[in-house]
């Protein structure tokens, strides 16, 4: 019939690269409403599918194979098209081919297909790469919404912690403290590994702090000899006005004096600036001068 011969003209022209992929859609898209409920339309849906996909237009693609699914569900040619749906779908999720379309097209996408999210594993950490290009782009409140979920309803133990820690961040990042302290609480899980718990620990102070409890932030940083919890106490110290308090923590933030002829590396002169800012205020002359004395010379190399 002429819509069958027009069919593997199309197919002909797209081998031999004599048309554009568009204009094949276009050709395809009017032969499957001239033939409809047989075979014939599968295959034509089938190709136009694997042409949307080739070209990058991945809702038209498994919108097509959506049609195969639900008006043939009994017939094998259903169970091929809903493989390929899934498999179109990992390769978006996982193996990282979404990053050919913008986050928020990614991310509207993944909310009309998210009955193709894997089970399990595979599913999880879909889920959590969408959110990862989310952050990057500075979409907090879409990264928040999808892990959230996530912790909700898909995860448990150990993983629900860990995934719920990320959630509290985000939300830290995104100025919402108490949003970060309700994460910690609806991931609690009482056999964490201690680096978890640590991240856990002071997410939670850095918190508490941001909605104006700072005497709870300090207790919860207590017996924390890590580098970030030092960055954390002094920020809260300073804050608070407690500027003997903040000299000290400075002042193991920064560290021994530079060798003679040796430079501070910037990140730690600021840092000496600031045990510098907390002297002053403190009236400590005479750390002040001990200061200027240790590490002057290393802080004029820059």
């Amino acid at each position: 019939s002429g819509v069958r011969a027009e069919y593997e003209l199309v197919d002909l022209n797209l081998q031999q690269e004599t048309i554009k992929v568009s204009e094949a859609v276009q050709r395809l898209e009017r032969l499957r409403f001239a033939w409809r409920g047989d075979a014939f339309e599968r295959k034509v849906l089938d190709r136009l599918a694997e042409l949307y996909i080739a070209d990058s237009a991945y809702r038209n693609g498994l919108n097509t194979l959506k049609v195969i699914v639900s008006y043939f569900p009994k017939h094998p040619d259903a169970q091929a098209a809903a493989r390929k749906m899934k498999d179109i779908f990992r390769r978006l999720y996982i193996d990282g081919e979404a990053d050919n379309i913008s986050p928020l097209k990614a991310l509207a996408l993944y909310d009309e297909f998210r009955e193709l999210t894997p089970a399990g594993p595979e599913g999880n950490l879909m889920i959590q790469k969408l959110a990862e290009k989310l952050v990057n782009v500075d979409l907090l409140d879409k990264a928040s919404d999808l892990l959230g979920h996530q912790v909700k309803f898909r995860l448990g133990g150990e993983e629900k912690a860990a995934v719920g820690t990320k959630l509290a961040l985000i939300r830290l990042i995104a100025r919402d403290p108490q949003g970060a302290l309700d994460a910690l609480r609806d991931s609690f899980y009482v056999n964490v590994s201690l680096e978890i718990e640590n991240d856990r620990r002071r997410i939670r102070a850095k918190a508490e702090f941001e909605l104006g409890k700072a005497n709870d932030a300090i207790a919860l940083l207590a017996g924390d000899v890590s580098r970030e919890a030092d960055q954390l106490r002094s920020a809260i110290y300073f804050r608070e006005r407690n500027w003997g308090e903040a000299a000290k923590v400075y002042q193991r933030l920064v560290g021994d004096p530079p060798q003679e002829g040796e430079a501070i590396d910037e990140d730690l002169g600021r840092t000496a600036l600031l045990w510098a800012v907390a002297l002053k205020l403190n009236r400590d002359e005479e750390g002040l001068r001990q200061l200027f004395e240790l590490y002057g010379p290393g802080m004029k190399g820059n």
